[in-house]
């Protein structure tokens, strides 16, 4: 993600800018050690091209490793920082959502609930 013309805030911002990036790295954070199709069906409605390419792409700036030994999905420190960051922004992010009984807002719900701010 890096470019040699931007500054390494622009490339971070343009990361998490990601569709589904926020939401996918929070619920590895949540729930821990995560396989895809786990990850596929709490991110529902997220397409499987969708899901494999922002894991791709977490795993590439250091924001989660795969294990593959348990072939799950795991977050490291970079990745658990910006969870922490993003929680508020997920929170204020969430009356927005039409849909009340979407699977992500369900999902967010739960989460949210377990927090503090």
């Amino acid at each position: 993600m890096k470019s040699s013309s931007s500054c390494s805030a622009q490339d971070a911002l343009a990361l998490v800018s990601k569709k589904w990036l926020l939401l996918a790295l929070n619920s590895i954070a949540v729930y821990g050690p995560s396989r895809y199709n786990q990850l596929l069906e709490r991110l529902s409605p997220i397409s499987p091209k969708g899901l494999a390419d922002v894991l791709k792409l977490m795993e590439r700036n250091g924001l989660i490793r795969k294990d593959n030994d348990s072939i799950r999905y795991v977050i490291m420190s970079k990745g658990s920082d910006l969870d922490k960051a993003a929680l508020p922004l997920l929170k204020w992010s969430r009356p927005f959502c039409r849909d009340k009984n979407c699977s992500v807002a369900v999902e967010m719900d739960g989460q949210l609930s377990k927090l503090s701010f």
